[in-house]
């Protein structure tokens, strides 16, 4: 999965992020897997919104994200809309995926998967008492995860 600075520039990227992926031109292709190196997890996910072409793997992505703290949802009505977005995908309804999540969440997929991670650190975090070693860790697993779907 790539993206290129045009592109991240066109989702109004902040220089300083841009800055830290390095030296590329323009259009020349920068891998997502390559941003979580320079960048960290954070600023790879956002930038999924500026690939091209990978719409499913992408909404894929956001709803292994959301699932991972389905627990600590407790209304049935987001439930049901998190249901309906997994279908979505797994049918490959990407446009109405994202209309979807955009209308009940007021997110997008990249969005809702940070948001997502957040609530799971926060989880374990709860649980381990280790704040650090658990973002850490988990930042490192979910990583890997992003990397996992960025393989072309």
């Amino acid at each position: 999965m790539h993206t290129t600075l045009n592109k991240l520039r066109q989702h109004k990227m902040a220089y300083s992020r841009l800055k830290a992926i390095g030296n590329y031109t323009d259009d020349e292709p920068i891998s997502i897997k390559d941003i979580v190196k320079s960048n960290g997890l954070a600023d790879a996910i956002w930038c999924l919104r500026a690939v091209d072409g990978k719409d499913r793997e992408i909404c894929f992505y956001a709803v292994q994200r959301m699932r991972e703290v389905a627990e600590l949802i407790k209304s049935k009505v987001s439930i049901e809309t998190l249901d309906e977005l997994e279908r979505l995908e797994n049918q490959g309804k990407t446009d109405e995926f994202k209309k979807l999540l955009m209308f009940a969440s007021s997110m997008t997929a990249d969005e809702a998967a940070i948001y997502a991670i957040r609530l799971l650190i926060t989880k374990k975090a709860w649980a381990n008492n280790d704040w650090q070693a658990t973002w850490d860790a988990e930042i490192e697993a979910q990583a890997k995860k992003l990397i996992e779907i960025c393989e072309d």
